[in-house]
């Protein structure tokens, strides 16, 4: 099952400063573009795919953290608050 994260990343690589998870690009658009627009350019999307089969669900129960799945693609924030897609990385 596909969900999107806004994440502030304010230091590349190391803990988001903050996060929140949304079940539509669209919520999580409007989340990225409500942190002040300094911040802009350490806002991302990303889209990730939390598998619901039993083990899946199994392991979120035990505490396997959704922040540590790996993005499927990642968006960024224009000048403008516009969702522009990049590359996944393999770290910001």
């Amino acid at each position: 099952m596909q969900f999107y994260r806004a994440i502030l990343e304010r230091t590349p690589g190391a803990a988001p400063t903050d996060y929140s998870h949304h079940t539509t690009l669209a919520d999580a658009h409007t989340a990225a573009k409500g942190y002040q627009d300094y911040d802009w350019p350490y806002v991302f999307v990303d889209m990730i795919d939390i598998p619901v089969d039993k083990a899946g669900v199994l392991e979120l129960l035990r505490g396997y953290s959704v922040q540590d799945v790996a993005p499927k693609r990642n968006w960024r924030l224009t000048k403008r608050g516009g969702l522009e897609e990049f590359p996944v990385p393999n770290g910001r």
